[in-house]
């Protein structure tokens, strides 16, 4: 944890006191216990918190000229980023034709700029409560047996329920891959507290909004990302002393690095490519992997040789 998050959390109170219950809790039984929380949560979001977070920030901003914050926007930021929880705060306001998900989904959901016609699944638990008066209402839908969710099913659909309302005194609680949510724009600006476990896996399904259906799968570590952009530039570097980079990549636990790594490495060596390949096609535990290292075969056995 950054210094001076920790500071923070020593220097107020209530936000010392749900740090250290929320650890003492999720050492038990972890991800389940998040829900044993709810109460803390709850606590915190029904308090005065807020106001003497806000005091301690711009003290702090005056004392000090050095002083910055981290992880913020001028909507919000992120109180507490633990190993295993973060807490943060983010202003919603009607913000025209956006759908209401982009600022949340940013920062608590850690999404990149939504579009209109997409929704994405939740990879990790969730609670959102409001600070002060007034309530938000989220779009909810729910994915039935979404396991295991690193295969994607386009078969699957999404099932609408009632909007679910959220406030200071009812915070509303959301499963991972299961729960699928979209602010709905508030007719004025509203605090909103995130309470959410660490990441609980690497994909994150995308839907289309409209037809309620899978359409593909995203990573949702940035290091998984790095890794498919650098096997792909090692391509373009063509430098054939990095095909036993790209080997040692397909060992990696993410399905599509570790296809990055096949495709890529067969446009640097072949040998070691097509031999990967049909290893591949064999022993991955990833289906879709497998697959397309099959056809990948096939097609490479109909070609000419040069």
């Amino acid at each position: 944890m950054h210094p001076y998050m920790s500071n923070r959390i020593r220097a107020l109170p209530q936000l010392d006191r749900f740090v250290s219950q929320v650890k003492e809790t999720l050492s038990r039984d972890f991800p389940n216990s998040f829900w044993s929380c709810y109460d803390l949560f709850n606590e915190l979001t029904e308090s005065d918190f807020v106001t003497n977070l806000i005091n301690y920030e711009l003290s702090n901003l005056v004392d000090d000229a050095l002083y910055t914050l981290s992880d913020f926007s001028p909507s919000g930021f992120f109180v507490v980023l633990d190993e295993q929880f973060s807490l943060g705060l983010a202003v919603l306001e009607d913000q025209g034709n956006d759908q209401g998900s982009s600022l949340l989904a940013k920062l608590a959901l850690n999404e990149p700029d939504i579009a209109n016609d997409v929704l994405y699944g939740l990879t990790s638990h969730h609670m959102i409560g409001l600070h002060g008066e007034g309530h938000l209402e989220l779009e909810w839908y729910i994915q039935e047996d979404p396991y295991p969710v690193e295969i994607l099913d386009k078969n699957k659909t999404l099932t609408r329920q009632k909007n679910k309302t959220v406030s200071a005194t009812s915070p509303g609680c959301f499963l991972a891959y299961e729960d699928v949510i979209r602010v709905i724009p508030p007719k004025f600006p509203c605090t909103v507290f995130y309470f959410t476990t660490k990441n609980l896996g690497n994909i994150r399904w995308e839907y289309d909004a409209t037809l309620l259906h899978p359409r593909r799968a995203i990573a949702t570590s940035m290091n998984s990302s790095r890794l498919q952009w650098a096997a792909e530039s090692l391509v373009e570097l063509a430098s054939e002393n990095s095909a036993p980079s790209l080997e040692k990549l397909y060992t990696h636990p993410d399905h599509f690095v570790r296809w990055s790594a096949l495709s890529n490495l067969i446009q640097l060596d072949y040998e070691k490519g097509i031999a990967l390949l049909r290893q591949a096609a064999v022993s991955d535990h990833h289906p879709h992997v497998k697959d397309a290292a099959s056809r990948s075969i096939e097609m490479l056995s109909v070609l000419p040789v040069s």
